[in-house]
């Protein structure tokens, strides 16, 4: 018996679907497209205010930068609003000081305005945020851990007792080595270091605001004894520091200014040989341990500030140090260490030096 069988085609069946499906979709993508074109429009013209907006409160902040900088630079500073000599973001920016009271403090105002006007303002108050060692240097010797004075050629001068004289177990007010650090590396430039690890009196005799990224010798090769290295700013290093432990003798002028050595090597950070003679006031600051024999040619009315941070400040050098000596720990070996008075002297010691200004308030006005 034959059977027939009827096949029936599904294709058939879904005659005019595709045409569905796609009317379907063309209705969803006519409902969907322009929300997502108005989303991706809005999206886009918030990320060009944002955009505006920051680089005018960038713009901003750089007056207050700049006005602080005029502050670091000179207290007689004006009152008055004054324009940034460039544009910064593209903006025109203007800044104006306010004097608060004798602490000292200041308010300081800034602008920038953008092309279209849009404009926003900054006010920050700032004080003097330096760590203050002014107490340090009313003594001869002021030491956190002891200090040791020996051998019969040694002399200090206030004796224990006396005003002025020797503090074996300070309590008072102590610098970190990161308040230093961040006292002096303000005047120096980290992006322009000093070429060389050696400055050579041959060819160098004065220094501006010096960074040196690394270890540092100072000698004099020329074979001139009267060869002279003033310091005309502040001389930063971050590694381990030789000064006149070879070659021929030098003077070494500190003119009122700074060394601050970074290193924390407790034995030594600093070492200063007998080939260096120092005139001048001045300070030399260090981080860890400090070595100081040269010769003193510094007078009765020059200070000179020795202090090293965490380790042993070890003094014998040849003449009278005038001055204050200070440190983690103190050993004299043999010097003639006088308390000279540093009022009235222009010093970049922390507490009686330029201040550290340092923002407590910020606020956008709009």
């Amino acid at each position: 018996m034959n059977r027939k069988i009827k096949i029936i085609s599904i294709a058939n069946k879904e005659k005019g679907q595709a045409l569905l499906i796609t009317l379907v979709l063309l209705l969803i993508g006519s409902i969907m497209i322009p929300a997502l074109l108005s989303f991706m429009t809005s999206g886009l013209r918030t990320g060009q205010v944002y955009k505006q907006r920051t680089n005018l409160l960038y713009a901003a902040d750089s007056g207050i930068e700049d006005a602080i900088w005029q502050l670091n630079q000179s207290q007689n500073v004006t009152t008055e609003w004054y324009y940034l000599t460039e544009a910064v973001n593209n903006c025109n920016v203007r800044a104006k000081i306010e004097y608060i009271d004798a602490t000292p403090s200041y308010y300081i105002t800034a602008e920038a305005t953008a092309a279209d006007n849009t404009a926003t303002t900054i006010v920050t108050k700032i004080v003097d945020g330096a760590v203050d060692l002014s107490d340090v240097l009313q003594q001869v010797l002021t030491s956190t851990n002891g200090y040791t004075v020996q051998g019969g050629q040694s002399s200090v001068s206030p004796a224990a007792g006396e005003p002025h004289g020797p503090i074996e177990n300070y309590a008072g007010q102590w610098a970190t080595a990161d308040e230093l650090s961040d006292y002096y590396l303000r005047y120096v430039d980290t992006d322009a270091p000093y070429s060389s690890d050696t400055i050579d009196l041959s060819t160098t005799t004065t220094l501006d605001d010096t960074y040196v990224n690394g270890p540092l010798e100072i000698i004099n090769s020329s074979g001139d004894t009267y060869k002279t290295l003033t310091l005309n700013g502040t001389l930063y290093v971050t590694g381990d520091t030789l000064i006149g432990q070879t070659n021929t003798d030098f003077i070494l002028d500190l003119n009122n200014q700074a060394i601050f050595v970074a290193s924390d090597t407790l034995t030594y950070a600093l070492q200063v040989g007998d080939k260096c003679h120092i005139v001048g006031s001045g300070a030399i600051v260090v981080v860890g341990g400090s070595q100081f024999m040269p010769n003193l040619d510094s007078g009765s009315t020059d200070y000179l500030y020795l202090m090293s941070v965490l380790g042993q400040s070890h003094i014998k050098p040849n003449g009278t140090f005038y001055g204050t000596v200070a440190g983690n720990s103190v050993w004299d070996q043999g010097a003639t260490i006088t308390w000279s008075d540093p009022t009235g002297k222009t010093l970049n010691i922390p507490g009686v030096g330029p201040p550290l200004w340092t923002k407590t308030k910020w606020d956008i006005q709009n």
